[in-house]
């Protein structure tokens, strides 16, 4: 079995400071470099999400 190695980065901050930038930027000099990239968005559940997500659990959907 071929073992290779890695790394994850991750691009953290606060609203509007540059984050997708910063990964755009990566994600360029990572083709140039001809390197293997994998990019991942979070899933995020709203509250109203989850609130319909339990009620479907247990089948009572109000409003539908």
């Amino acid at each position: 079995m071929k073992h290779t190695t890695g790394s994850i980065e991750v691009v953290t901050g606060s609203m509007f400071c540059g984050k997708t930038d910063e990964l755009i930027r990566r994600l360029g000099r990572a083709t140039i470099a001809r390197q293997k990239v994998q990019v991942f968005k979070p899933v995020i559940v709203g509250a109203a999400e989850l609130y319909e997500a339990r009620c479907r659990a247990h089948h009572q959907v109000p409003g539908r």
